[in-house]
């Protein structure tokens, strides 16, 4: 992910996805950003974004949050992992998750997926997903088949599957109408 691309999702989680979502799913939880943790590279191998203490559990999870480029008023209610960057061959999210998963080391319980709004306020659709039945699914081909999507600027490549396309048991929990910091406020207030 590049340097923008990190700042940008900091940015999302602390504003939008730990206020809206997270916070609400697993209320008087703490919550640990692993992104600027010294630990972070650790999990990194095995996917893992987030850290939540909730009760006496621990939840970990992956993240991806998609900018309005990649809007679902575009059409792209998809689920994509970054798979490869073409000019260096370096094998990407998608192949580390695998991995991970087929050697017993992936720890993330869900991955987290949000449709960012076109005025970054909050989330037009966001999921998430049950990331070890999703990769079971995918490493014994029960999932129909990605499509692959170039990034705009050609310097990576997703595997994409349609959302509609995705087993029900592989989703915990979909937000099925936007929700903004406004729109909370005025529920909460």
């Amino acid at each position: 992910m590049a340097y923008r691309d990190k700042k940008w999702a900091i940015k999302i989680y602390h504003a939008l996805a730990k206020p809206l979502i997270y916070q609400k799913l697993w209320e008087d939880a703490e919550f640990v950003l692993l992104e600027n943790n010294p630990v972070y590279n650790v999990f990194d191998l095995s996917g893992l974004d987030v850290v939540i203490k909730h009760s006496d559990n621990l939840v970990f999870m992956a993240q991806r949050f998609r900018t309005v480029e990649s809007s679902i008023d575009k059409g792209y209610d998809d689920f994509t992992l970054r798979d490869e960057r073409p000019y260096t061959g370096y094998k990407a999210e998608a192949h580390k998750l695998l991995r991970a998963y087929r050697n017993g080391h992936n720890i993330a319980k869900y991955y987290a997926y949000g449709h960012v709004n076109s005025d970054e306020t909050g989330f037009d659709k966001f999921r998430l997903i049950k990331i070890k039945a999703f990769l079971k699914k995918w490493d014994n081909n029960e999932l129909p088949e990605s499509q692959t999507i170039p990034n705009p600027d050609h310097s990576s490549d997703f595997l994409a599957w349609r959302f509609k396309d995705i087993p029900k048991e592989c989703i915990f929990w979909e937000l099925n109408t936007p929700t903004t910091l406004e729109h909370q406020q005025r529920r909460l207030g």
